[in-house]
């Protein structure tokens, strides 16, 4: 069980340092729509790994990078996900 455990979590660290990277990426190259792509599924991740808080986090950040840009898919994802945080009983 602790080798499995040890693997779990690394696997954890791993994702989240993947995301990390990619929105570093993004910031450099001044891509918002990948910006806010990569921070939905990030904050998604968390979500469905029980971090709501840093999901919260993310799901902020996303919404800032979308702005007034016209994607429908991605505003309804945060619509989506915001009521996921939501019913974790963490309202914004």
């Amino acid at each position: 069980m602790d080798l499995w455990s040890s693997n779990v979590l690394r696997g954890v660290r791993c994702d989240d340092a993947l995301f990390a990277d990619a929105v570093r990426q993004h910031e450099d190259f001044r891509t918002p729509t990948w910006l806010a792509r990569t921070k939905l599924d990030w904050a998604e991740s968390l979500l469905r790994r029980g971090s709501p808080d840093a999901a919260r986090t993310h799901l902020e950040a996303a919404a800032t990078a979308l702005g007034d840009l016209d994607l429908p898919d991605n505003q309804l994802r945060l619509t989506e996900l915001r009521a996921l945080l939501d019913a974790f009983g963490h309202p914004r």
